[in-house]
């Protein structure tokens, strides 16, 4: 316990960031389910291949079993129109099957480009090198949505912020199972 109170002390220098994005790949297991209890905002994100829209559905649906709000990202798409298009078949499957209280928003969009991959590739900034690009317009576009949410103060409740706020809440949903 030492160790975890010395983590926490220490870790109250990130206790001034307004969001923390923890990417936990696909699937969800009973820890990662743990995070999402924890969490303010959940975003999950796809891209338009089959297998990813169908893993993107099925973490929807474990997510609707903790929470009704689900925030998504398209990535990889060619335009609006076709990010538009495959949230539009997500939402009506889930709809369908987990019922109309779910609460789910598209909050963007982001443009395939060979840039991003090539930047990948050399292991160099894609939003410093690219300014330019359509990708880095929608991630900006993403960013000042998830702004805005802060700014009316829908995310972060005042006691509970930062990087020691959420493993307050971590071991509240721990401690829960537990008992």
């Amino acid at each position: 316990m030492a160790l975890f109170e010395r983590f926490m002390e220490e870790a109250q220098v990130l206790d001034k960031l307004d969001v923390m994005i923890i990417d936990t790949g696909a699937g969800i297991g009973e820890h990662i389910q743990m995070f999402l209890n924890a969490a303010d905002d959940v975003i999950v994100v796809t891209v338009p291949d089959p297998a990813a829209i169908t893993d993107a559905y099925a973490t929807i649906k474990t997510i609707a079993t903790l929470r009704n709000d689900v925030s998504m990202i398209m990535n990889q798409v060619r335009n609006e129109k076709e990010a538009q298009g495959v949230f539009g078949k997500i939402k009506k499957v889930a709809f369908a099957n987990i019922g109309s209280n779910l609460k789910l928003d598209l909050i963007g969009k982001v443009n395939a480009d060979i840039k991003v991959s090539s930047s990948v590739k050399r292991r160099a900034l894609f939003c410093a090198e690219y300014k330019s690009s359509q990708p880095y317009k929608d991630i900006v576009a993403i960013a000042d949505k998830i702004n805005a949410k802060l700014e009316r103060n829908v995310l972060v409740k005042a006691n509970e912020s930062g990087l020691s706020g959420l493993f307050k809440r971590l071991i509240r949903t721990f401690l829960m199972r537990g008992s």
